[in-house]
């Protein structure tokens, strides 16, 4: 996910569609330090010792100081983020936060698969390619690492590893075809996850056809204006019809029309 004014870009998984445009308010990153957890923060999962495990991100020096997702866990007072099989520590990050807990969900994925409107949490440079959140599923002892070392889980807590509350959320690698945690100071790799997506519900949808729009307008008015011959009162009330006619032959439900029309206003 890509911050850019007031939308947020996230990954479509329609290669032919690209990034999809939301409400900027739907998802943001909030900093934050120190395990300070902000209001409204998208929670990650569950640690075995049933401690509330939330989303974060941050700028790695080994990453070309891109931002990396990773595990934020309160008690610890840091973000813990897995980077090239081993585990790095941040006491200054960005946390996930959603204004309606509602408006996102995990889809359960596997070897590689991203789902439409997944969530980006940054970037990795070796491959120029995008990070996705995402968290684990099932059995934590199907975890290795890349030299195979499967996720050893001690005894006080080995009876908890198929409990659907056990959850670590992470990063997953496209190209990598997995998903990576931080676990007791190494990276931990898993061919089935979870991928955190925005929901595509109808009032979403409606969002990102009025922005979408008015957008578009906005430009299109822009460039008029910059190449018009005549005074901006001339234009203005030219393009207000010219815009009306528009927006009417649009094929949209009428709400999302007389939103349009009562929203626009001119770049």
């Amino acid at each position: 996910m890509l911050l850019s004014g007031r939308w947020t870009m996230i990954e479509s998984g329609d290669r032919g569609s690209g990034l999809t445009v939301v409400p900027a308010d739907s998802i943001h990153w909030e900093s934050s330090s120190d395990g300070q957890v902000p209001h409204g923060a998208v929670t990650g999962g569950r640690s075995f010792d049933n401690e509330t495990l939330y989303i974060g991100r941050t700028r790695l020096r080994e990453n070309r100081n891109e931002l990396t997702p990773g595990i934020l866990i309160p008690s610890e007072k840091c973000l813990l983020v897995s980077y090239g099989t081993g585990v790095r520590r941040a006491k200054e990050y960005e946390v996930l936060v959603a204004k309606n807990s509602d408006s996102v969900h995990w889809i359960s994925c596997t070897y590689g698969h991203i789902p439409s409107n997944s969530v980006i949490g940054g970037i990795d440079c070796s491959y120029l390619e995008p990070l996705y959140i995402g968290r684990t599923k099932g059995d934590l002892q199907m975890g290795k690492t890349w030299r195979g070392q499967r996720l050893s889980v001690s005894a006080t807590f080995a009876q908890n590893t198929t409990n659907e509350g056990v959850q670590f959320p992470g990063k997953v690698h496209g190209t990598h075809r997995c998903l990576y945690i931080p676990y007791m100071g190494k990276e931990y790799l898993f061919r089935d996850y979870e991928v955190l997506a925005l929901k595509e519900s109808p009032a979403t949808l409606m969002a990102m056809c009025k922005y979408t729009i008015r957008d578009l307008i906005n430009q299109n008015s822009q460039h008029n204006l910059e190449h018009s011959e005549e005074g901006n009162d001339t234009f203005e009330r030219e393009n207000e019809s010219y815009i009306s006619e528009i927006i009417d032959l649009l094929p949209l439900p009428e709400k999302i029309k007389e939103y349009c029309l009562e929203s626009f206003t001119i770049v």
